[in-house]
């Protein structure tokens, strides 16, 4: 699965820049926008609106294009399958092709569908494994957390023993003074 990561990571490189936010808007113009009301924050996303747009011009891009060819593909499939069935876009030709071009049109087609199938089985199984993954990681992410907890009651109870035990000595020092 690592050459997936790969190609993912190798993705969002190129359509991510470096930093997150534009250079005219750093973290405390927004906290202190944050802290005073949240109309301070809305203005100052409408003040500098262009450069945030320009910062995330790459994933903006992606996201308009791959709305566009959800709507489009849809549609044009749509639209040919109707020519297909009305009689046009070649669906009585009108001169039968010659016998011996057929074995080789259908072996290609045969192959170019195959690979389509290996392609869409291919993403279904990396969808699957990445899954498994994901579900394994956050079972051990909960073991985790719970070694997490027990040794920060450990150390909240070792502390105080010795925090007692510290104070206790220093205040027999003290009252003895």
């Amino acid at each position: 699965m690592e050459h997936v990561y790969f190609l993912a990571n190798t993705f969002l490189d190129l359509i991510q820049r470096d930093n997150v936010l534009p250079p005219s808007i750093n973290v405390s113009t927004i906290h202190e926008a944050a802290e005073k009301s949240p109309e301070d924050v809305l203005n100052l996303l409408k003040e500098n609106w262009q450069d945030i747009m320009l910062q995330n011009v790459g994933i903006l891009t992606t996201a308009i294009f791959g709305i566009f060819l959800a709507v489009v593909i849809p549609i044009t499939g749509f639209c040919f399958c109707c020519c297909r069935c009305c009689g046009r876009c070649a669906a009585y030709p009108d001169t039968h092709y010659d016998k011996r071009s057929d074995a080789c049109k259908r072996v290609t087609i045969g192959v170019l569908v195959s690979l389509f199938v290996m392609a869409t089985v291919f993403g279904v199984v990396c969808a699957y494994v990445t899954n498994y993954y994901s579900y394994q990681g956050s079972q051990q992410l909960t073991k985790k957390v719970s070694i997490y907890l027990y040794l920060s009651i450990y150390l909240y109870i070792y502390l105080s023993i010795y925090l007692y035990i510290y104070l206790s000595i220093y205040l027999s020092i003290y009252v003895s003074i």
